[in-house]
C-alpha cells in the first residue's frame, strides 16, 4: 500500500498508458485535469481511497476510458461536469460511498454517458431517485441501487432505460411501487425487490 494523498493536475505524461491503478491510497481530492495527459487510458482504478471531492473536469480528455472504479471512498456528491466528456465509458462503480439525494444534484448530475452499460450505486445513502437522474443513459443494462435508504421512487424514474436488463432495489425502505414504475423497460429480465417494506403492488405493475 502506498500513501499517496494528492494527484497534481497533469501528473501522468504517458500518452500510451491504457490502465492506471491508484487504489488503496489516501487520495482525498481529484482535481480538474488530473488525467489530462493519458488520452489512451481505458481503465482507471481509484477504489479504497479517502476521496471526498471530485472537481469538475477531473476526468476530461479521456475519450477511450471504459471502466472507472470510485468505490469504497467518501464521495457524497457528483459535481456537475465531473464525469462529462466520457463517451466510451461502459462501467461506473460508485458503490460504498456516502452518496445521498437529500440535496440537489447528488447523482442527478450524471451527464450523458451514451455507452454506459453498468452503474453500481449500491451501499450508499440514497433516499430517493430523482425524476431525471437516469435519463441520459440509453445503453444502461445493469443498475445496482440495493443497500441504500430509498423510500420513494418517481413513477417515471426508470422510463428512459430501453436496454435495462437487471434492476437491483433490494435492501431499501420502499413502501410502495408507483403505478407504471417499470412499464417502459422492455428488456428487463431481473428485478430484485426483496427486503423492503412494500405492502401493496399496483395492478399495472
Amino acid at each position: 500500500m502506498n500513501q499517496l494523498k494528492f494527484i497534481p493536475s497533469g501528473a501522468f505524461a504517458t500518452p500510451k498508458l491504457q490502465e492506471l491503478r491508484l487504489s488503496i491510497n489516501k487520495i482525498t481530492t481529484i482535481p480538474s485535469g488530473a488525467f489530462a495527459n493519458v488520452p489512451k487510458l481505458q481503465k482507471l482504478h481509484l477504489y479504497y481511497n479517502q476521496i471526498t471531492t471530485i472537481h469538475s473536469g477531473a476526468f476530461e480528455n479521456l475519450p477511450q476510458l471504459q471502466s472507472l472504479w470510485l468505490n469504497n471512498n467518501q464521495i457524497t456528491t457528483i459535481p456537475f461536469g465531473a464525469l462529462a466528456n466520457l463517451p466510451g465509458l461502459q462501467e461506473l462503480d460508485l458503490e460504498n460511498n456516502q452518496i445521498t439525494t437529500t440535496h440537489s444534484g447528488a447523482f442527478g448530475n450524471l451527464p450523458k454517458l451514451p455507452k454506459l452499460q453498468t452503474l453500481l450505486l449500491h451501499d450508499n445513502q440514497i433516499t430517493t431517485i430523482p425524476f431525471v437522474a437516469l435519463a441520459n443513459l440509453p445503453e444502461l443494462q445493469y443498475l445496482y441501487l440495493d443497500n441504500n435508504q430509498i423510500t420513494t421512487t418517481h413513477s417515471v424514474a426508470f422510463g428512459n432505460l430501453p436496454q435495462l436488463q437487471e434492476l437491483h432495489l433490494h435492501y431499501n425502505q420502499l413502501e410502495f411501487i408507483p403505478s407504471g414504475a417499470f412499464a417502459n423497460l422492455p428488456k428487463l429480465e431481473t428485478l430484485w425487490l426483496h427486503h423492503n417494506q412494500i405492502t401493496n403492488i399496483p395492478s399495472d405493475f
